[in-house]
């Protein structure tokens, strides 16, 4: 059986008071988004993970997970305006043959 995580950080921090994604803010000299990714990635049920982030922030995105190793992301796409519209960008990236996808 093959399993997708479509994992929506497109969220731009502004309640946080952020100067950059909340995702991408550190804690204990990581990203938020690490802890949440190295989870899926250590999961063996886990085949695939879509991270889906706001659009002025996919090179930041790709260059965390390239920095950090995380070999089952498998696309960083934009999302859309609305959080529903950001898991339907997740959802256009889902590999076919997928049995099962986590949002």
């Amino acid at each position: 059986m093959k399993v997708q995580v479509i994992l929506v950080a497109a969220g731009a921090g502004t309640r946080l008071k952020a100067a950059k994604p909340k995702a991408l803010v550190l804690l204990k000299s990581k990203p938020l988004v690490w802890y949440s990714l190295k989870v899926f990635e250590s999961a063996p049920s886990v085949d695939g993970i879509i991270l889906v982030v706001h659009r002025d922030s996919v090179k930041a995105f790709r260059n965390a997970v390239f920095r950090n190793s995380f070999k089952k992301v498998k696309i960083v796409t934009p999302g859309g305006e609305t959080r529903s519209d950001s898991v339907g960008c997740g959802l256009r990236c889902v590999d076919p043959d997928t049995d099962v996808v986590m949002v």
